[in-house]
């Protein structure tokens, strides 16, 4: 099911029914529009620390309580290595970032279950020794890319206020663009796939899409479930207006 990814900040984090921190960030591979990492803000005030977790390490979701459980210890929790390749190492997982696809070697997410780290940190060694089959991944914060300025291929579109992910297979499907600059109170999505180039150090993604174009897509408000159906009406809109007007796919200002 597709869901928001600012509904899952704030939320609790649960090992055992018992809450171990909340989600302050989901860390995203912006190669292949895929989360890998959750952030968790763990401790109090004079113990404070952040926690990367893995999504195949949770296990079920309440959104209605805003809540997640884990399937790991307490004790695997609190020693989760830091960010880079050494949390595979430490799981026995194959790094997503060697061979073809979303996962890499692992042709699912299913292989990153089968995992078992050590009780006691002491005992990890590395012993990862597949070949890096293609470039390691482009990781980016969610909460980082918020706001970033968008626009359509001839004029200025807004900017970016969540993202919607499939979170049976943590994939990025859409892009929430509050559309002020043009449309006031007006939110629009947009998959991946319709990005024409983004700049990273100028924080500005362009769509390929004309203006004009996109004033006629199918409506989006956030109370809308975004359905299969919706799915194909807006699918098959853009499809059906570059048939009809090519030029307003790749129109641009002169």
């Amino acid at each position: 099911m597709l869901q928001l990814a600012k509904s899952l900040i704030g939320a609790q984090v649960l090992i055992a029914e018992t809450s171990v921190g909340t989600i302050r960030d989901i860390i995203f591979d912006a190669n292949e529009w895929q989360i890998r990492y959750i952030l968790v803000r763990t401790g109090g005030w004079l113990n404070r620390k952040s926690v990367f977790i893995f999504p195949s390490q949770i296990i079920k979701i309440d959104w209605p309580q805003q809540a997640i459980q884990l399937s790991i210890t307490q004790h695997q929790f609190n020693n989760n290595p830091t960010l880079n390749s050494h949390f595979f190492d430490y799981y026995h997982w194959p790094y997503f970032w060697t061979g073809a696809g979303i996962w890499g070697v692992a042709a699912t997410s299913d292989i990153f279950k089968e995992g078992t780290p050590p009780e006691d940190p002491s005992e990890f060694k590395s012993d990862n020794k597949l070949e890096l089959k293609k470039a390691p991944p482009l990781l980016k914060s969610i909460i980082g890319t918020l706001d970033y300025h968008t626009q359509a291929s001839d004029s200025d579109l807004g900017y970016i206020e969540d993202f919607s992910f499939d979170d049976q297979i943590w994939a990025i499907r859409y892009v929430v663009v509050d559309a002020r600059t043009l449309w006031p109170n007006r939110s629009l999505i947009f998959s991946p796939e319709w990005i024409e180039s983004i700049d990273w150090d100028q924080l500005n993604i362009r769509f390929r899409f004309a203006s004009e174009l996109i004033r006629g897509s199918p409506s989006f408000n956030f109370r809308t479930v975004i359905t299969p159906e919706y799915e194909k009406s807006l699918s098959s809109y853009y499809q059906r207006a570059g048939q009809r007007r090519s030029d307003l796919i790749y129109k641009k200002v002169i």
